[in-house]
């Protein structure tokens, strides 16, 4: 195994002196604190003693039941590169315009969403301990591998690759849209984001990594961080409300990435090594930082 470089660092500078005025009301001072604490939250929460032994009677919605025993290592490693594309594609849109103060304080507020989403992740995943789908399966290969694993076989409430991926598709398509006077361009992002997210997440269910109740828990909450987090940033006159053009790019990406995903082949395999993908706050120069990855 080869640990994955980083995906995607999103950077906030407040070392260069921006021209343009921004409508995002940020203190880099007060995000910084706001985000180093979300992340030294989620180190402490890892720290949780977590039972392995631990084995559910039964699930928590009835069809979750059809997806123990399954796993697929190359659908879990398809579901990381499309997680990293998701959380990338927004940092790339807003740039596109050029980096300026409005840029530099969007960055900001996107770390800060993802942020607080996946603490709030953590938080459920170290004191809930579900263990994983594939947990219960009996090939050799998958047990030797649950024995090898130890902690993260027992984390899969609530997903935390669909948190990720529904906070940086809204948070992400908000702070676009909300300076774009583009509504092609906007409901293009939103469309192809909630498209790679609603894969991503379905691609987990697939991978024998979740059940259904984590991936549909993980995407309610991950949506509603990432739409509530940016708004509070902008007064009443400024904050922005997606077309209906856009809503029906959104509602047409999450049916088309839903199934693209469930028509993808999938194979049972233990093929590749994965340790899945991992999100922290970057500490940077002048700023802070996100960063995405993992080990392949």
């Amino acid at each position: 195994m080869r640990p994955l470089a980083i995906v995607c660092v999103l950077a906030s500078s407040t070392g260069v002196a921006f021209a343009q005025d921004s409508p995002w009301h940020v203190s880099y001072p007060r995000e910084g604190a706001i985000i180093g604490a979300l992340g030294a939250g989620s180190l402490l929460l890892s720290t949780v003693p977590i039972d392995t032994s631990t084995r559910w009677k039964r699930e928590l919605l009835p069809w979750d039941e059809s997806v123990r025993g399954h796993h697929s290592d190359s659908t879990s490693a398809r579901s990381d590169t499309i997680a990293a594309l998701t959380v990338a594609a927004p940092v790339f849109a807003v740039m596109g315009s050029g980096v300026d103060e409005s840029a530099a304080h969007r960055g900001m507020i996107y770390v800060e969403s993802v942020s607080l989403a996946m603490f709030l992740n953590a938080t459920a995943k170290y004191l809930v301990q579900r263990p994983r789908p594939y947990v219960y399966s009996t090939d050799p290969a998958v047990v030797r591998m649950v024995e090898g694993q130890e902690r993260d076989s027992h984390l899969s409430f609530f997903s935390g690759h669909s948190t990720l991926v529904f906070t940086a598709a809204v948070a992400g398509s908000y702070l676009y849209g909300a300076q774009s006077s583009d509504e092609t361009s906007r409901a293009a992002l939103w469309g192809v984001e909630l498209a790679m997210a609603s894969a991503t997440a379905s691609l987990r269910v697939r991978a024998g990594k979740h059940f259904y109740s984590d991936v549909i828990l993980g995407a309610f909450l991950g949506a509603g961080v990432g739409a509530t987090v940016p708004r509070l940033y902008l007064d009443g006159s400024d904050r922005y409300s997606p077309s209906a053009a856009e809503v029906g790019a959104m509602a047409g990406g999450m049916v088309l990435g839903t199934a693209a995903a469930w028509v993808m082949p999938v194979t049972e395999d233990v093929r590749v090594k994965t340790g899945g993908m991992g999100i922290m706050p970057l500490p940077l120069a002048g700023g802070a930082g996100l960063a995405v990855g993992g080990v392949f």
